[in-house]
């Protein structure tokens, strides 16, 4: 497969001189064809400053796993013991992913923390780098 993105020592820093926040400090990756991009990272860790650096850059789609966090019915011990247990993983996929495959437009609705619950509808184009 053909390299479409190589990022090298990337950095992104926020503040002054004397209260520096190092939101992206030095990493590389590359992204070949037909590759799906996933960045995962404590809170805090510059997840949500990489992905709108590519989306600015590419113009490309971009998905927060926020929206898809597990409604109330679906928190179960079991579930929450899960590596990724707070995430509804069923529902990406079946909104999202199966959608991005065929490259068709993306309708979802997104999780909201404030009504503990799915809101109205959000449509997003399916754009590709």
């Amino acid at each position: 497969m053909q390299n479409i993105l190589k990022i090298e020592n990337l950095k992104k820093y926020y503040g002054t001189k004397n209260n520096i926040t190092k939101a992206i400090d030095n990493i590389s990756f590359t992204v070949n064809e037909g590759e799906f991009v996933a960045i995962m990272g404590a809170s805090g860790s510059g997840k949500t400053t990489l992905g709108e650096y590519l989306k600015q850059i590419f113009d490309c789609n971009l998905f927060r796993m926020d929206d898809f966090f597990l409604r109330m019915e679906q928190r179960t011990p079991e579930r929450l013991r899960e590596v990724g247990g707070n995430v509804d993983y069923e529902r990406f996929e079946e909104t999202v992913l199966r959608s991005l495959l065929q490259k068709e437009q993306v309708c979802y609705q997104p999780f909201s923390c404030q009504e503990w619950g799915l809101v109205n509808y959000s449509a997003t184009s399916y754009q590709s780098i």
